[in-house]
């Protein structure tokens, strides 16, 4: 604990110096919300002259060297990047905590031509003056496969712009889709129920007392400390406290212009009156307040239950249950069911792993869009080509975290789509080409299953085959307007990240004990109002600010 509260002075220090140092120069930060113009013009022509790059890295960059005598400034990406496009990378540092050792370079002024942020870090060097208005360079330097892209990602591509300016080329995430929550039931008992249609709550608890009464199942559904399963369930009761995979806070707007707290909504009552009745009648763990993950895991394994409120890579933990059970005994994904049958809406957040931008005055900001549109290219173009051999594309895809700077996550729509497609064609007799080399790589791993029953192949199955799968429900969720977007789009204030884990301990500690009936539902009240108190009213404050 003393060791983390002196990493967070510390970081606290270096961020006033830098406020203090370069306010004077510091530009309004404006409100976002533009998408560039993107103009398509050649980007592969390489410097007639050496150019070089200063950049920086983290240790967690060199985990998948290839070759023996690899450094940090000598990889298969800075090689590619020499003889290709003439141009020089010079790494001046490396560490073990790159957010540290870069905050130190900000506040001291000496930071890299090139290189990786993470938001509060992009948000401070912009208010700092020290980063580079990159508009013209990305309008003539994207390639069109990097500008479609993040013409596609443009929710995520605006945070990178102020004023319609833009400063950075985000690294973005594998996408919206894989962010929604799932109603998981077990194949062959639901199959054996008749397939029934779940669209109410009343339904699913008519199908929790079938598990019960015909499969030998003693456990409606399954809960562990963490109560993940509370707030995978919550949009069932139109209720939406924090997105359902990582447990950041959802900001919702208040009917006044401002943006409120998730948990300050009224059908948080009739949730926790849900869990609070299924506790009762003994339909969840009555332990479930001690238990870890691997419990939720037994339960499964064991044929407790057959109904789980997960995410979309749930078939990676389970394996063991289908070679226990039968091939027939994974778990498909419904459309999750509504208190009154009216479709869900499922909370999404602004999901960017890290920035990437230029230092301020440095003489060839190209160097940016030409070598992220590279990456790209690598991935998703030269495989459909003869222009690199097919084993150094295997290489650079084993490398592929090294990459520094210019690292860039496709989200998974068409890779969705090609293993889709691909199965509905071979359904009827056609065929289909993949459009993305990561396509091809998923429909071969989804066959081995599909075909062979072989179960390292059932996780990407359960996430891409069929409209009971997982990641086609989040597609299908998306095509039909059912994603509710979180109302603070972009990367969190530092009150948030500062107060967000100490008070949603507090609320899952409360949660719990009104769940078990240690306190009366109508303490829910009382346990809102600590919250408010031990933060959330500073958060709310600092969202508000930002975002409003």
């Amino acid at each position: 604990m003393k060791q983390r509260m002196t990493r967070v002075i510390v970081v606290a220090v270096l961020t006033a110096l830098v406020i203090a140092v370069f306010a004077a120069c510091g530009r309004d930060n404006g409100d976002g919300g533009t998408q560039v113009d993107f103009n398509r013009t050649s980007w592969t022509e390489p410097f007639p002259e050496t150019v070089t790059f200063t950049t920086a890295w983290g240790t967690f960059d060199a985990n998948r060297f290839l070759e023996g005598d690899e450094t940090h400034t000598d990889t298969i990406w800075t090689r590619r990047w020499l003889e290709e496009f003439n141009i020089q990378a010079e790494v001046e540092w490396v560490s073990e905590d790159y957010q540290l050792q870069l905050n130190l370079s900000i506040a001291a002024g000496d930071i890299p031509d090139i290189f990786r942020v993470y938001p509060v870090q992009f948000a401070q060097l912009l208010e700092a003056n020290l980063i580079e208005d990159i508009t013209d360079v990305t309008n003539q330097w994207l390639s069109p496969r990097l500008a479609e892209l993040y013409e596609r990602e443009h929710l995520v591509f605006d945070t990178a712009t102020r004023d319609g300016s833009t400063y950075a080329l985000p690294m973005l995430s594998a996408g919206m889709t894989a962010q929604i929550p799932h109603l998981w039931v077990r194949k062959d008992w639901y199959q054996q129920a008749g397939s029934p249609e779940i669209r109410t709550v009343a339904d699913l608890e008519a199908l929790m007392e079938t598990f019960m009464e015909n499969n030998g199942a003693t456990l409606g559904t399954t809960l562990y400390d963490r109560i993940s399963g509370v707030w995978r369930s919550a949009s069932m009761f139109h209720a939406f406290p924090r997105s359902a995979d990582i447990g950041n806070l959802m900001w919702l707007d208040d009917g006044a212009g401002g943006l409120v707290s998730g948990f300050e909504m009224p059908e948080m009552l009739d949730l926790l009156s849900w869990w609070r009745d299924l506790y009762a009648r003994g339909l969840v763990q009555d332990d479930f307040a001690t238990n870890d993950w691997n419990s939720l895991i037994a339960s499964i394994l064991n044929g407790e239950t057959g109904i789980v409120f997960g995410q979309n890579w749930l078939h990676w933990q389970i394996l063991a249950t289908i070679e226990a059970n039968g091939p027939d005994s994974y778990f498909l994904s419904l459309p999750m069911p509504t208190v009154d049958g009216r479709p869900a809406q499922h909370p999404v957040e602004f999901r960017n792993y890290a920035y990437h931008v230029v230092r301020r005055g440095f003489e060839h900001p190209e160097i940016l869009p030409i070598l992220n549109s590279d990456y790209i290219y690598i991935f998703h173009e030269a495989p459909f080509t003869d222009s690199i051999d097919q084993d150094l594309l295997i290489r650079f895809t084993d490398a592929h975290w090294i990459a520094g700077p210019v690292r860039v996550v496709m989200p998974h729509w068409d890779d969705i789509l090609d293993v889709f497609n691909y199965l509905a064609a071979r359904d009827r007799g056609d065929t289909y080409e993949a459009r993305t080399p990561q396509g091809i790589t998923f429909i071969a791993e989804t066959l081995l299953w599909a075909d062979n029953q072989d179960v390292t192949g059932l996780g990407r199955f359960s996430q891409n085959a069929n409209e009971y799968a997982a990641l086609v429900r989040g597609m299908r969720a998306q095509e039909n307007g059912q994603f509710l977007h979180n109302g603070a789009w972009g990367p969190d204030p530092q009150e948030v990240l500062d107060l967000r884990a100490m008070t949603n301990d507090i609320m899952m500690e409360g949660m719990t004990r009104i769940i078990m009936g240690v306190e009366p539902l109508e303490h829910w009240h009382v346990l809102l109002e600590e919250w408010r108190q031990a933060g959330g009213n500073r958060m709310t404050e600092a969202i508000n600010r930002d975002f409003r």
